[in-house]
């Protein structure tokens, strides 16, 4: 599963470094960050926060876990979550990280069994078919269309959450090293 996901880019990892102490690193993410949990069971009321702040996550000790706040009209829908490690090296703060887009949704489930059970009372309907009307086989490659495209079209959504996460947290990373 971990290759499946990496090859459909669902799943990435990369290092950040930065010239700054992990004490100000992590006092700078934590006025940038809500505490709270990194699920997106139920984010809804999420987007009534009147927080600022970009992320919602945990720190503790050495490690973070991060996700993007979800907010209205905004099209970075999929919330992918960020998990780093900080080993600070001198003057250095190496910043390991794993950004995952798949959470182990149950959607994927129920639209494999949903299909799983059409398609297979389709081949039935056809075994039990005795009278003259014959199933028309040019709905399969619709129903196969459209299993491509509810299955394609979250996973562009999580690929493109996961670019969007790293792409952020390398540019905001950056900018705590600044002086303001």
């Amino acid at each position: 599963m971990e290759k499946l996901l990496r090859n459909l880019k669902l799943k990435d990892d990369f290092t950040i470094t930065i010239p700054i102490m992990k004490s100000d690193f992590v006092n700078k993410l934590r006025r940038n960050m809500d505490e709270g949990s990194t699920s997106s069971i139920f984010p809804f009321f999420e987007v009534f926060s009147s927080s600022k702040n970009q992320y919602v996550g945990s720190i503790s000790g050495n490690e973070f876990e991060l996700r993007k706040r979800f907010r209205f009209f905004d099209t970075n829908k999929g919330g992918a979550i960020a998990k780093g490690k900080m080993n600070q090296e001198g003057e250095i703060l190496n910043i390991d990280i794993e950004v995952n887009g798949f959470k182990k949704s149950i959607f994927f489930y129920f639209i494999t069994i949903f299909y799983v059970f059409f398609l297979g009372s389709i081949g039935f309907s056809l075994l039990q078919e005795s009278d003259g009307n014959a199933f028309p086989i040019f709905v399969i490659p619709f129903i196969l269309l459209h299993a491509a495209m509810m299955y394609g079209i979250p996973i562009l959504i999580f690929r493109r959450s996961v670019k969007n996460i790293k792409n952020d947290l390398e540019k905001d990373f950056f900018y705590f090293t600044k002086k303001y």
